[in-house]
This record gives C-alpha cells, structure tokens and sequence, in this order.
C-alpha cells in the first residue's frame, strides 16, 4: 500500500513539475495597472504580435504568438514572450516574464514545420536578459525617469548586421 502511494505521490509531482517556469520579475512602483498594462503590451507588439487567444486583461497576462526562426539543414526555433502583471499594493506591481523555446529537428522538411513537429520546450536566457532590459527602459521611461540606460547589454537592431552581410 505504501509503495502505491508513493508511486502515485511521484507521478503527480512529476506531472506538476512539467509546467513550472523559471520566472524573472521586474518590481514597478507608482504609476496604475492600466499604464502598466499598456506600456508592457505596446512593448511585446513592438517585439512580436500578440496572442488574443492567450492574452487577459482583467488577469494581467500577455502573451506573444510564436516568432518562428527556421533554419535549413539545422535546428530551427521559435519563441514566445509570456508577461503576468501580479498587484502586490495599489500602485505597487510586479511584472513576471519569461520566454519560452521550442527546437525543430526534422532535417527533411526545416522550412515547413508542422505544429506537432515542435518539441522540446525550455526557456531562453538571453531573450529573457533582453527582454528584462527593454521591460526596465519602458517602465522608467513611463515614471518619466529619462536617461536611464541597461548596464551591460547593447540594445541594438539585429537585422542592421544581417544587412550589411547580404
């Protein structure tokens, strides 16, 4: 009896464990919910389309549609950025992100990926450090604190280099 209740403990622990994230929060003090609503979905419409299927207002939860990057002969990939906007005071928020990855294997067909095909999902450190560093920018920006830059990281245009090569 006690090897069952175990066995069904560590299977619904398992299958708990599979839709956890590893969320990176901004904390954001003094202007209203629907400022920084609008601000973070301005932003994430900058960054890609938003999902009206996923995305709830009265929740505070955005999400971006997929922004898919195939790569022939290789691992195409593609992302998506999820926000929840959590009311800790009433004008005291703090913003959770993260941006989640899946892979694309099947060298037969790279270009064209089915959505069944997609797998693997994980997260996307260096997305999330940037994504952090533009969600800090828009939320200064909208405390009216100007000048304030990301330390480490130079925010720039990715296609200026893509460019240049071709």
């Amino acid at each position: 009896m006690r090897a069952f209740f175990l066995l069904s403990l560590a299977t619904l622990l398992g299958s708990c464990a599979t839709g956890l994230r590893d969320w990176r929060s901004i904390r954001v003090d003094g202007p209203s919910y629907e400022d920084i609503y609008n601000t973070t979905a301005r932003f994430l419409e900058s960054e890609s389309r938003l999902d009206p299927a996923r995305t709830d207002r009265g929740k505070g939860i955005l999400w971006t549609k997929w922004r898919v990057q195939p790569a022939a002969f290789s691992r195409g990939k593609r992302t998506r950025i999820r926000v929840e906007i959590e009311r800790l005071a009433p004008r005291s928020f703090n913003l959770r992100y993260c941006v989640e990855k899946q892979m694309y294997k099947d060298m037969a067909t790279p270009l064209y990926p089915r959505e069944d095909e997609w797998g693997g999902t994980s997260q996307d450190p260096s997305a999330e450090t940037l994504v952090g560093h533009h969600l800090r920018l828009r939320m200064a920006d909208l405390l009216g604190k100007k000048g304030i830059k990301a330390k480490g990281v130079r925010i720039s245009d990715p296609m200026r280099n893509y460019k240049r090569e071709h």
